[in-house]
């Protein structure tokens, strides 16, 4: 019946939010599998009508057009956003640390994408529990805030690499580093300390990608962490080298947010990133989602989890790409040549796409001007910044932590 409908419609033609084109003569053996399509088709759709099993109509969708893998699902139209299903898949989310309505439909949208996109990890950009982090490796927030609201969806259960906020250094650090769930080494939460380095993961057999954990916020960030990050970067054999700290080293809204550009975090970070191609750095902090490009790099914030409250990156940098107030995550793909970002709302919306490239196009030569970063004065509030945030540029929210 159904294939019969979407036959009849002929090519070009829209039919239930997607674009049906006429099915290809198949030759005689097979018709058994177009009957099996056919009936898997109508028990999807039947199903997915009922309340709580709308992950369904991605599958339902992708039958309808004739089987190929559907893309990544919007959550509202059922549109494919993403052509071939290639490459290393992950996420990246944070600022998540309370339970709360807006949170899980956070987790959920990120699970609607990885069912059509399997992510072969998740990185945490911190603060990964409000407002004191966790008190023993047994608090409850490890089950109501993580356990519950996002590993229990079967797509997300894969490897976590987390990483610290300042939030989460207010509680037991030793219980996040302590903390295990899964029966599977290979998957779940993963931070076997304060800072490290990720095991050199495979995106193909000639491209490796490996991920340097921070904790930008410890207090022997400059005296242990840099050193330590400078050789363990000279070390590394990865083409990717990627990282991770929870304070951006650049935003929008400089002056005006809580978080603020740092001239003693770029300084200690732009030349060693430039000198051993570090293609990207990913970071929370302000709760928004924002790309910038500066320094043959891209700079990924992603700190929309909505644990707390979101604000407005307003005034917008120089360096920002695209920058929006919203609930939501960030969905990466790693070939050998391009690292593609989409900037994904709570509703499943895709609002912003980037490309970042695994050899920079300088505009300048190595070791000039690039390497150098520009003294900036300290964070402050500048002229013209209201004293404070407005309705306008802040939504508060009213987790319900359960301990």
């Amino acid at each position: 019946f159904f294939v019969d409908i979407r036959r009849a419609h002929g090519a070009d033609r829209a039919w239930g939010g997607r674009v049906c084109r006429p099915a290809p003569q198949a030759p005689p053996c097979a018709a058994l599998v177009e009957g099996m399509r056919s009936a898997a088709l109508f028990l999807c759709l039947a199903v997915a009508v009922y309340p709580g099993h709308g992950d369904l109509w991605p599958t339902a969708l992708s039958l309808l057009d004739g089987g190929a893998p559907p893309g990544a699902w919007n959550g509202t139209r059922g549109e494919a956003v993403v052509g071939a299903d290639v490459g290393l898949h992950f996420l990246s989310v944070g600022d998540f640390g309370a339970r709360n309505a807006d949170t899980e439909r956070v987790a959920l949208a990120m699970n609607q994408w990885a069912h059509t996109h399997p992510p072969a990890f998740v990185v945490s950009t911190g603060d990964n529990f409000y407002m004191k982090g966790v008190r023993e490796v047994r608090d409850v927030l490890f089950r109501s805030v993580f356990l519950e609201q996002f590993y229990a969806h079967p797509h997300l259960q894969t490897r976590w690499y987390m990483s610290l906020g300042q939030h989460d250094l207010k509680g037991n650090v030793s219980a996040q580093i302590a903390f295990e769930h899964s029966p599977d080494p290979s998957k779940g939460w993963y931070m076997p300390r304060e800072y490290y380095a990720s095991p050199v993961i495979q995106a193909s057999p000639d491209t490796a990608v490996q991920f340097f954990v921070l904790n930008v916020y410890g207090s022997d960030f400059y005296t242990a962490q840099v050193p330590w990050l400078r050789q363990h970067l000279e070390e590394s054999q990865a083409q990717w080298k990627l990282l991770v700290g929870h304070r951006p080293l650049l935003t929008s809204g400089h002056g005006c947010l809580p978080h603020n550009e740092n001239a003693r975090l770029q300084q200690a970070l732009m030349p060693l990133m430039e000198r051993h191609n570090v293609q990207a750095y990913f970071a929370g902090d302000n709760h928004f989602l924002e790309v910038l490009e500066a320094w043959n790099s891209s700079h990924f914030t992603s700190g929309a989890g909505c644990g707390s409250l979101t604000y407005a990156p307003v005034p917008k940098s120089a360096n920002s790409r695209y920058a929006a107030g919203v609930c939501g995550f960030m969905a990466h793909t790693l070939t050998a040549a391009t690292l593609h970002t989409w900037l994904v709302t709570h509703q499943g919306d895709v609002i912003f796409e980037h490309e970042t490239p695994r050899t920079p196009v300088r505009d300048c030569p190595s070791g000039s001007q690039c390497a150098v970063v520009p003294k900036r004065p300290p964070g402050r509030r500048l002229k013209g910044c209201p004293k404070k945030l407005g309705a306008e540029r802040l939504r508060a929210f009213k987790p319900s932590v359960r301990r």
